[in-house]
């Protein structure tokens, strides 16, 4: 069985135009980490957020949706076999 563990890798955007401004608030991801047999599947992690945040695989057979968003959701994690 192949095994893959995933890692996100999410950032908390603070956005005021075109200044430079320092980046506040808080980020978690539960679970931080998935793992998936070698068959496609599809997972979920909860990120809370006070800001605006991203998740990007750098794998081609990972997508993620939705991919952004501002506050908390749920994220569904899909792997292609």
């Amino acid at each position: 069985m192949k095994r893959i563990l995933l890692f996100f890798t999410a950032a908390v955007i603070a956005l005021a135009g075109c200044q430079n401004k320092e980046m506040t608030g808080s980020l978690s991801v539960n679970p931080s980490s998935l793992e998936f047999g070698g068959d496609a599947d599809t997972l979920t992690v909860t990120v809370t957020s006070e800001g605006a945040w991203g998740v990007k695989s750098s794998a081609s057979w990972v997508t993620t949706s939705p991919s952004f968003g501002k506050s908390s959701a749920t994220v569904k994690v899909i792997v292609e076999a």
